[in-house]
Order: structure tokens, then sequence, then C-alpha cells
């Protein structure tokens, strides 16, 4: 009687001590789909840094989430071969069913006047619903983004953690003998990426040549003018999209003490200026992230000449330019460059000839945008 009381105690104790511990509650699987970009002018592999990091951060977070390359394969399937993104609605909850997702999570950059807003839906797809929905915003740029992405996390975050969905063990490094690890340097700052505002402003100062020949029926002989100065160029006005901007122009340059020639040999030195000066219309496009740009301007100029005792001034004719270059952020809005240009202008003079003049110069920037 003694014997069958004792093992039926162990085996009541076996029972409490031994079983195997109640499971925590489940981790939901997501389909963390690639960020949406709808205006913010970042380039795609910062978008799509700021997705894998929003990723990791869900992940740490007590999500469980489906490999964004087990996502790109299966759109790749679904457009026939060739990936594409998925961004709409019913294109995610098919992919997330066929994955056996029990949520997904889609992500948008709004471009909404001069900020970006990040918008994260978490949907349910069992109860076909969105369930939780997390938004942050700040300036256009990297950094500020980062920082709303991290806030989403939070938000979307703290539920889970609420209900007892992060059910991670919390594992503590093991001793090591000798001295302790030094604490890792800081990370170095993001890298910004800036983006233009509204307005537009770029001021150009350099150096150039130009070469202006006179042409036309009673001209028997090449004559032409050549020589160096200073060259120079101004834009104003405002950007129609985010790196495409309008604006009116002044360019031209001034030849400072010129040559004069004719069929080609050198006849003399002209004391005084010789300019070419325009007013026009023009566009530029910024290649981001890295500001390169390209602009082209046209209008009308006039050439202007005081040489010794003679002093003329032509009719306006047509006159335009091409600006090529690179511009580097120092603050907020404002930017330094530098760009090639190419100028060239035709204007009428006496005895129904024309004047052509083309020019070349290389110009320093000051930009405001």
């Amino acid at each position: 009687m003694m014997k069958r009381a004792f093992l039926s105690a162990v085996a009541l104790l076996s029972g409490v001590f031994l079983a195997p511990p109640a499971r925590a509650a489940e981790r939901p699987l997501v389909a963390v789909f690639a960020m949406e970009d709808r205006g913010s002018a970042l380039a795609p592999e910062v978008v799509s840094n700021l997705g894998a990091y929003l990723e990791a951060r869900l992940a740490e977070g007590g999500y469980q989430v489906i490999p964004q390359d087990q996502l790109r394969e299966r759109i790749a399937q679904e457009k026939q071969g060739s990936f594409q993104a998925c961004f709409d609605e019913s294109c995610q909850i098919e992919l997330g069913r066929e994955l056996s997702a029990q949520k997904i999570l889609s992500t948008r950059i709004l471009k909404i006047g001069d900020t970006c807003q990040v918008t994260s839906t978490l949907y349910d797809l069992k109860k076909a619903a969105a369930e939780l929905a997390a938004t942050a915003g700040g300036p256009c740029q990297e950094g500020a983004l980062l920082g709303a992405v991290q806030e989403i996390a939070r938000k979307l975050v703290e539920p889970l953690r609420a209900a007892g969905g992060d059910s991670a063990p919390v594992v503590s490094p093991a001793p090591v003998s000798g001295p302790p690890p030094q604490p890792a340097s800081a990370a170095p700052p993001l890298a910004v990426a800036r983006t233009h505002g509204n307005f537009f402003l770029r001021m150009c100062a350099g150096a150039g040549f130009a070469r202006s020949s006179t042409q036309g029926t009673v001209v028997d002989k090449e004559n032409y003018v050549l020589g160096g100065g200073t060259a120079a160029a101004a834009s104003i006005g405002y950007f129609i999209a985010p790196n495409v901007a309008v604006h009116g122009d002044l360019f031209g340059i001034t030849l400072i003490e010129p040559q004069n020639y004719l069929n080609n040999e050198r006849q003399r030195d002209l004391a005084g200026q010789y300019t070419l000066g325009a007013l026009g219309a023009g566009i530029t496009w910024f290649f981001s992230p890295n500001d390169w740009f390209v602009s082209a301007a046209a209008g009308m100029g006039v050439i202007r000449a005081k040489l010794g005792d003679f002093e003329t001034e032509t009719r306006a004719g047509f006159a335009g330019s091409v600006l090529a270059g690179k511009q580097w952020w120092v603050a907020n809005d404002w930017s330094l460059g530098v760009a090639a240009q190419v100028m060239y202008n035709t204007v009428p003079v006496r005895d129904d000839n024309l004047q052509h003049t083309f020019a070349a110069s290389v110009l320093f920037i000051a930009a405001y945008d």
C-alpha cells in the first residue's frame, strides 16, 4: 500500500515538473511588402534600405516575417518572370494568402507639400480588414525618414508586446575571460538625401572664350573676332516637379581686348570689350541623388562692342545656351557647384550680313533651391 502511494506521488510530481511549458502566444506571420514611394525623390536604394530596416525592426519586435527574397520570387512568377512591384492592395492580399501569411504590411511614402509622410497599414487576411495602422513624417530627407520608420515600427510592435506576442527568449551573453571589450565607435551619420524646394535661384560666374564671325553674300573674306574673357549667367524660377525647374535666364560673355582675324591671319589686337548678352527662358533637370544637372535656355541676344573709338550695338537675334554640371549642398537650401556652358548667338548686322558667335566657358555656381 505504501509502495503504491509512493509511485502515485512520483507520477504526480513528474507531471508537474517535467511536462512541457505552456506555449506562449503565437507570433503572427507577416508578409512585409516593399515600400511604395510617391514623390519623395529619394534614390530607389534608399527606399529599399528603409523597407529592409522596417522589416528587421518588426522581426526584432516579435513578428515572424516572410523573407523579401521569397516575396520577390513569387511576384516574379505572378508577373510571368519579370519582377514588378506589387503595390495595389488586391495583389498584396493574393500573394499573402498564397504564402500562408496571417497578415500583410503595406507601407507608402507620400510627398505632401514640403514634407514626406510614411504610412503603414497591417491587414489581417483572415478578417479581410485593416487591423492596425501607423503614421509618421518629416522632411523628405533620409535621416528624417529613418526616424519616421523607427516610430512606425514602435507603434506596430507595441500592441503585439502588450498582448504577449513577443515571446522570443532573451539570451544573456556567455561570460568571457580577459579585459572587457571596448565599445564600438559611433556609426557615421547617415548621408542626407536633400530635396529641392519650390523656389529656384542660380547665379554663375566664370571665364571662357568666344569666336564671332561675319557671314553673308557681300562678305568675300572670313572676318572674325577671337578672344577670352569673363562669363556670367543667372536663372530664377520655380520647380514644376521634384527635380525639374523652369526659369528665366540671363547669360553672356565679355571678351577683353579680343584679336581680329582676316582669312585666318591675325590682324591686330582690339583695345576694348566685345560683349554677347542674352535674355531668355530655360529648364533644368536634376539627376538625384547626386545633383548632376543639365540646363537649356533659349531667347534673344545682342552684341555690344566698344573697341577703341569704335562703338556699336547690333539688333537682337537668336541666342541659346546649354549648361551641365554638378552641385553640392552646403546648407539646408544653398548649394555650390561647377558647370560647363556653351552658347550660340546669331544677329543681323549691316548689309544683310549675319554675325555668328560661339562661346564656351567654365562657371562656378551658387544656388538657392
